[in-house]
């Protein structure tokens, strides 16, 4: 498929707007249901009933976005589902490369694992309890129902509705993640009311709610230029499950390990491999992908 100028057919503050209406969307499909701001998000009624909110929410804003006038900015020679990156015919290279490139960006936690023997196939790798987790609901949310959601929502339905809005793909890249960090902030009245609703509540959830703004929007800036690069939302699924998988890199173990100036090594290589690597194995040109030109790098 031939790469695609953005299209101008929507304002430069209609594309944002629509994008604040699916964020809107997808977190109050979360708090629709009786008990849902009551009950603990871990509790399984809630898991459950916001699995079965996200999926209407996964129909819904691909279909907000289908019917926007000239939204997507689709043409008659490139399909809607091409818009939203929905595609199949780079589903093997899209769901191997990026992870790849990611797993180098995560060879320091990998390495603290492989020290400890915690790796599958170590001696001390916990197969048992693995596989009771994959019994848990909350390890489905994190690692399947939430990366699959949140990727359809905020990446595969936003980024044509900013594409057609005009703006470039380094624009896109920055403004895009706003929206997926902003829409994690509600986490914070959870933490609020587990902790007394007191001053020290207050305290916890907005350090909680700041932490979790920064890392969701830089993990957003990565997976919107995975998206950009590839065209292809599987990609983005895969690394954000790899990613909820791995966790934010804990320092504190890495300074008390016996061999830490070996993991600072290794976590400053790994972080510098994912730089040299990343533009590689997301190649627009193995991905044909409509939103960056073949002879980008």
């Amino acid at each position: 498929m031939p790469a695609i100028a953005p299209a101008h057919v929507l304002g430069a503050l209609e594309g944002p707007l629509y994008c604040a209406v699916l964020t809107l969307l997808f977190v109050g499909s979360l708090y629709v249901f009786p008990g849902a701001l009551s009950l603990n998000r871990n509790h399984p009624s809630v898991i459950w009933r916001r699995f079965m909110a996200v999926g209407v929410a996964c129909v819904a804003c691909p279909l907000f976005v289908y019917v926007q006038p000239h939204g997507h900015g689709a043409s008659a020679s490139t399909p809607f589902w091409a818009w939203i990156s929905f595609r199949t015919d780079t589903l093997l290279p899209a769901t191997v490369g990026p992870l790849l490139a990611f797993v180098l960006l995560f060879l320091g936690p990998l390495l603290l694992l492989a020290l400890d023997d915690l790796l599958p196939f170590q001696a001390d790798f916990p197969a048992a309890q693995v596989a009771a987790q994959f019994r848990s609901l909350i390890v489905w949310r994190d690692l399947v129902v939430g990366p699959i959601a949140e990727e359809i929502v905020f990446r595969a339905c936003m980024t044509p509705l900013l594409w057609a809005s005009g703006y470039a793909r380094g624009t896109i890249v920055l403004i895009q993640p706003l929206f997926f960090g902003i829409a994690h902030l509600h986490q914070g009245y959870a933490l609020y009311r587990q902790y007394g609703r007191t001053a020290d509540a207050v305290r916890i959830a907005v350090r909680s709610m700041l932490f979790q703004f920064a890392y969701t929007t830089v993990f957003g800036w990565m997976a919107t230029f995975v998206l950009l690069r590839t065209n292809s939302v599987w990609a983005t699924i895969v690394v954000h499950a790899f990613c909820n998988a791995m966790g934010f890199p804990d320092a504190d173990e890495v300074a008390e390990h016996p061999k830490r100036r070996m993991l600072v090594v290794v976590h400053v290589a790994g972080f510098v491999g994912f730089l040299r690597t990343v533009w590689t194995l997301t190649s627009p040109r193995l991905f044909r992908s409509i939103y960056w030109g073949y002879a980008a790098p």
